[in-house]
């Protein structure tokens, strides 16, 4: 089910879209692929996939039980299309992750400036309503621009440099107050933890899954701290 729930969100943008090419194939291709799924499924859970199998087949398919499993042999990969995708789904991502470490609310929209990536520009407009859809965005924008859009957070995917303005979407003071204090514990944490693996007494007596513990736990804050600090001095 994780499977079909990933196909409708990624398609939804086209079902309810304007244009009806777009939408009669959406429709299609995502009906082909549930009815694939759910002969791999049946074995496994035969009720329930015949219940949905009968709101999906046409009049001349058989009974569910008797269809045959998909044939890899029918389908060629659409290797530009693959090319495509990839591109697509690392876009969204990365604007997904960036909202996300800025604590951007996810009920504002946000406009995204992508910098080194005139390659992609073509393959972007086209798909740009589900970047939008997906990634909650207003209006992208291509520059050449060699200055860094003023207090915007960064990620590079693909060569590509994605940068989302923050102005209007973030109250700066208090993801200021809030990132300082972040740092501040962390920084208490990273010294406390240095000084007890410093401690030959504790590393030497200690049990070795305490030890290799604390070793991760140094990590995985120092990891913290550097993205706090990153993040930190974009709105400074």
């Amino acid at each position: 089910m994780i499977i079909v729930t990933g196909i409708l969100k990624l398609q939804k943008t086209r079902f309810y879209g304007k244009d009806k090419i777009k939408n009669e194939t959406a429709q299609k291709v995502a009906v082909k692929t549930l009815k694939g799924i759910l002969t791999l499924l049946h074995p496994y859970t035969p009720f329930i996939t015949e219940e949905i199998w009968s709101f999906f087949r046409n009049k001349d398919d058989q009974d569910l039980i008797v269809s045959p499993w998909i044939n890899a042999q029918e389908f060629t990969p659409d290797k530009d299309a693959l090319h495509s995708f990839d591109i697509i789904k690392s876009t969204v991502s990365a604007i997904r992750m960036i909202r996300s470490k800025m604590n951007v609310p996810t009920n504002k929209r946000s406009d995204i400036i992508i910098r080194k990536g005139k390659q992609f520009e073509s393959i972007i407009h086209d798909y740009s309503d589900i970047i939008k859809s997906l990634g909650s965005v207003d209006n992208i924008t291509f520059s050449n621009d060699k200055e860094k859009p003023e207090k915007s957070a960064t990620v590079v995917t693909h060569q590509m440099e994605i940068f989302v303005p923050l102005e209007g979407l973030i109250d700066f003071e208090i993801e200021i107050s809030r990132l300082s204090k972040r740092l501040n514990e962390l920084d208490k944490h990273v010294i406390s933890i240095k000084q007890k693996l410093s401690n030959k007494n504790f590393v030497d007596r200690a049990p070795k899954e305490i030890v290799s513990h604390e070793k991760q736990k140094l990590d995985d804050m120092l990891v913290e701290y550097n993205l706090v600090k990153q993040n930190l001095d974009i709105l400074i």
